[in-house]
């Protein structure tokens, strides 16, 4: 799915914004338009749906005047958000690191008015796989890597499979109109993207070896795998999925 957001100060709307995509929504805004978003920022309005919007699918395109409140993942769950108050709220892969998403999906779901839109992004690894043409000794390196990292992560509330439960979450929040698809690419050892990941997994290098579950040499293996451009993988499924909270 790709939602396209244009700026026009004449059609504003009550937008909240959460997660990774936070900084370069707020460079472009800076680059085209030149508004800083870097302070919190609430604007109260309404949302222009654009001609030839199919009902039970997300706006595709807003003419919008668009105010962004970020705050931290771990304020998330504990601190208060107003009620009925936004058009859309939006997040993206914030959820799946926190163990207590339930109640913080509720809470966002909460903040949105009755007709708004809840959109919410996150991952489902279940497609983070080596490509069948890297030789056998790659393949091996990249799944037990995976494998350490998965069950380090889940010791610390990370749910690799959470944008495969994205849907039925949606459902038993009592939205309507819900929807779900998901987009997947391959990422060649590198490149921008490769780099984002290898950058990463360096960060829990240490933690993973302490754990026993990889050496330290295997991860320079695997450090070493995502920085050549003739390795290439797919990444995890970006699961977008929305719904409409009921009209009051």
């Amino acid at each position: 799915m790709r939602c396209s957001v244009s700026l026009s100060p004449s059609v504003p709307v009550q937008h909240f914004e959460r997660g990774s995509a936070w900084p370069q929504v707020s460079a472009t805004v800076r680059r085209k338009h030149g508004l800083d978003l870097s302070r919190v920022g609430i604007e109260l309005g309404r949302a222009q749906m654009a001609p030839g919007h199919r009902a039970g699918s997300p706006p595709r395109m807003l003419t919008c005047r668009v105010a962004l409140l970020y705050q931290s993942r771990s304020a998330f769950t504990t601190e208060p958000l107003p009620t009925d108050a936004f058009t859309i709220v939006h997040t993206r892969t914030v959820l799946n690191h926190l163990a207590a998403r339930d109640v913080a999906l509720a809470k966002l779901a909460a903040a949105v008015r009755p007709g708004g839109w809840l959109l919410v992004e996150e991952g489902d690894w279940v497609t983070w796989l080596p490509d069948p043409a890297a030789d056998a000794a790659a393949q091996a390196i990249f799944h037990k890597h995976w494998q350490a990292h998965d069950q380090f992560a889940r010791t610390k509330g990370v749910d690799h499979a959470y944008g495969r439960r994205l849907y039925g979450d949606l459902r038993a929040l009592g939205l309507m109109e819900i929807g779900a698809e998901g987009r997947v690419a391959m990422i060649q050892g590198g490149s921008a993207h490769a780099e984002m990941w290898r950058m990463s997994f360096s960060q829990v290098r240490e933690p993973l070896a302490a754990a026993g579950s990889i050496t330290s040499e295997e991860m320079d293996a695997l450090l070493t795998l995502l920085a050549d451009p003739s390795f290439a993988w797919m990444g995890m499924t970006v699961v977008a999925a929305w719904g409409r909270r009921p009209a009051a």
